[in-house]
Order: C-alpha cells, then sequence, then structure tokens
C-alpha cells in the first residue's frame, strides 16, 4: 500500500487524527517488514513481522471505523484499503508461521502463532 496516496486520500476523507493514525500505522507497517526481512536473525524477524501483522489488522480497524464515521456511511471507499490489509495480514500470518514453525524445529521455546481472522 502507498502510504502517500493514502495519506492524499484520507485528507478531505476522514478527520486529521484518524488520517494521521491510518498514515503512522502504515509507515511503521513498511519499516517493521523492511527490518525484519533484512535480519540476520529468525527470532528478530518474527518479532518484527509480528509486529507488522498486528499493524495490518489495525489498520483494517481504522479503516472500517472511518467508513462508518463517514457522512453519508461510505464502505465502498474504504474496501479496496481494507482488502489490501487483510491479504497483506494473510501473508504475514503466512510468513510469521513458518518462522515460528522453523524456529520451534531448532529447539526454540515459542508461543504459538494465532490467526484471529
Amino acid at each position: 500500500m502507498s502510504v502517500a496516496r493514502l495519506a492524499r486520500h484520507l485528507e478531505n476523507q476522514a478527520p486529521v487524527p484518524l488520517a494521521e493514525k491510518v498514515v503512522k500505522l502504515g509507515t511503521e507497517l513498511g519499516a517493521n517488514v523492511a527490518s525484519a526481512a533484512a535480519s540476520t536473525s529468525r527470532r528478530y524477524s518474527l518479532k518484527r513481522y509480528s509486529a507488522a501483522l498486528r499493524q495490518s489488522r489495525e489498520l483494517v480497524y481504522w479503516f472500517r471505523l472511518a467508513a462508518a464515521s463517514a457522512e453519508p456511511p461510505d464502505p465502498a471507499t474504504y474496501k479496496p484499503f481494507i482488502d489490501e490489509c487483510r491479504v497483506l495480514a494473510d501473508l504475514l500470518t503466512q510468513q510469521c508461521q513458518l518462522i515460528h514453525e522453523e524456529l520451534q524445529g531448532k529447539g526454540g521455546d515459542l508461543p504459538p502463532v494465532f490467526q484471529d481472522e
């Protein structure tokens, strides 16, 4: 997702605090994915991918809130953003599960990764 494109869209569509929250989450998500991909430690990668997963799910919440709070409610405008975040969450869930299984196979003592949707 292009955070710049999203910021332009939200400037006139959503309350300022909501737009700022979404842009902040979007940039943090991207930074976490980049950090995880560049990491040499699988545990650190899992931690960063897990953080990005939480952020992608939180973005779905904020987009749903923006759609519901628009006057009149406007779910169609936010659907592409919600769908993209859900696809990203699915990919991140798979990545977290793969790393988690790899670390468990090496004797790592890690809690299970859950997918909540």
